[in-house]
């Protein structure tokens, strides 16, 4: 399985309770999950691929530019079997970041 950026989430996927953590720093979600080694990670934010990374980076995934508001992110998981698994929808909203004024004072 090797989608291609901006892809749907699979419907054929069998989901797994698997625990993912996430950190929402501005419009950067940082998502963290374990993966067995010599597995592929896929990260969909509302059902679209985002990012993919190799297993050893599963611990700390940043994705860029999520908009304002809530967000779903599921992580597929691609063992070296080629057998894919999928977490349960995250939900995390997305804040923008307040711009500090600056006075010449």
């Amino acid at each position: 399985m090797n989608p291609v950026l901006g892809s749907p989430l699979p419907t054929s996927i069998v989901v797994v309770p698997r625990a993912v953590a996430t950190r929402v720093v501005g419009s950067t979600v940082v998502l963290s999950t374990k993966a067995p080694a010599e597995s592929t990670v896929h990260v969909y934010r509302d059902g679209v691929l985002v990012r993919s990374v190799p297993a050893a980076a599963a611990a700390s995934i940043k994705v860029d530019g999520s908009s304002e508001g809530a967000r779903s992110f599921q992580i597929v998981v691609v063992d070296k079997t080629g057998t894919a698994t999928v977490t349960s929808k995250k939900t995390v909203t997305v804040k923008k970041l307040k711009k500090a004024s600056t006075s010449g004072k």
